[in-house]
């Protein structure tokens, strides 16, 4: 990924916030419920704490040894 202060990497991490909220909000659509069985409110708060936790993970580089936005790798 691209350094997150460049255009390239902002949108990189933007890119991969939206998908992560696209998934948590679709894992409120469990099979058989539908839409109208969604609590909204709570599907929609979930959906945005992961999608600002996956944006956080991005900017902070991932310096747990994954690849970030710093693009480092893990040397094992």
């Amino acid at each position: 990924m691209a350094d997150i202060f460049s255009l390239d990497g902002l949108t990189e991490a933007a890119k991969r916030t939206v998908r992560t909220f696209a998934q948590a909000l679709a894992s409120f659509l469990g099979v058989g419920s539908g839409l109208a069985g969604v609590d909204w409110k709570v599907a929609l708060g979930a959906a945005g704490g992961a999608a600002l936790l996956s944006f956080l993970h991005a900017v902070s580089g991932d310096v747990s040894g994954g690849s970030g936005a710093s693009g480092r790798h893990a040397v094992t």
